[in-house]
């Protein structure tokens, strides 16, 4: 089966949206053996050429230089792995997908510009923008704990810095924007980005199930913004804990940049599957539990 994937970030710039969708194709292409049966691939487009992406050494490189918005297109799936007889391979059938995947990547002080009402972007550039956020089948949401304007963590580039308040304003206006525009529930990955930077242990413990990520989001900025995602029945959302640029000496391991995206993934291929195939579909690994 084939299905279009689109996933719109939101994010100020100095986020990690880009090194999010590249840290996501190193992961996947480096780090997962198959499960149950099933390999995860990615390839570029053609649906041929396997996707290699080797440890960037700048923020510039990952975004190849450009100043504005990027769209990265790859196809990304699960197919049976080895020899399978007739029977193993029905009941893999239900979770054999091919996705034609559309990264949507703008610029972050644009992206923040959209929700705040303020106008330094052309009308054009501001109704692409909008127009990848509210069409896209997917959101994810990065919060950043080094943008916060009291933060002590090493950001490493220029950039703004805000309030609490303001980070959850934007949050909401941009949630809102989606229900209205949109008119229909929406999907948001929350996440929460440069774990790295954070004690090893507490990360851990938050990382033990959702109700100890939202306590990690919490601390960091304020029982007002976990609330406001509570309070929004009308869409589905997840929290995550993910680094993008992780180090481990001198290799590159982001932790965690995968499983929102499976999770996505995951709830699309549900949408379309009847009830009888939906008993036979094999889960993504998106829990620690399951990897």
């Amino acid at each position: 089966m084939v299905e279009d994937v689109s996933i719109a970030f939101w994010g100020p710039k100095g986020s990690g949206k880009s090194s999010m969708i590249y840290s996501f194709g190193y992961a996947v292409t480096r780090k997962y053996e198959p499960q149950n049966g099933l390999r995860v691939f990615l390839r570029e487009i053609d649906g041929k050429t396997p996707v290699f992406i080797d440890k960037p050494s700048s923020i510039k490189e990952i975004r190849d230089g450009t100043e504005d918005y990027t769209i990265k297109n790859w196809k990304i799936g699960r197919t049976p792995e080895g020899r399978l007889n007739p029977i193993a391979r029905h009941l893999k059938r239900a979770s054999t997908f091919t996705h034609d995947i559309a990264f949507f990547d703008d610029k972050g002080a644009r992206l923040v510009e959209l929700v705040n009402g303020r106008k330094l972007f052309s009308e054009q550039q501001f109704a692409r923008a909008r127009s990848m956020l509210v069409n896209a089948h997917n959101t994810i949401i990065l919060l950043d704990p080094s943008l916060l304007d009291d933060s002590e963590l090493e950001v490493g580039v220029e950039v703004s810095k805000y309030t609490r308040d303001e980070y959850r304003n934007f949050v909401k206006t941009l949630c809102r924007m989606i229900w209205k525009e949109r008119n229909a529930p929406g999907r948001f990955a929350v996440c929460f980005t440069k774990s790295d930077k954070l004690n090893l242990g507490r990360v851990e413990r938050a990382k033990a199930d959702d109700e100890n990520k939202w306590g990690l989001i919490e601390d960091e900025f304020g029982p007002e913004m976990v609330a406001f995602f509570h309070s929004q029945v009308q869409h589905e959302i997840k929290p995550f804990i993910v680094s993008s640029m992780k180090d481990d000496k001198d290799a590159w391991d982001p932790d965690d940049v995968e499983l929102p995206i499976f999770w996505l993934l995951e709830k699309t291929e549900l949408e379309i599957l009847q009830p009888k195939q939906k008993k036979r579909y094999l889960k993504y690994p998106i829990s620690r539990d399951s990897r």
